[in-house]
């Protein structure tokens, strides 16, 4: 099942600064998903 991050380095392998901002945004979305997801499903990471 691909995630997020994959899709963003499939999408930006070359792009340096892109992965970076990419990977902040990921960071929110983790914590989004660590705070509303996770307590509903069975704990991937």
């Amino acid at each position: 099942m691909p995630t997020a991050i994959n899709v963003i380095f499939i999408f930006y392998p070359d792009n340096c600064r892109f992965s970076l901002l990419w990977i902040r945004l990921w960071r929110v979305l983790a914590l989004d998903n660590t705070l509303f997801i996770r307590p509903m499903k069975n704990p991937i990471l």
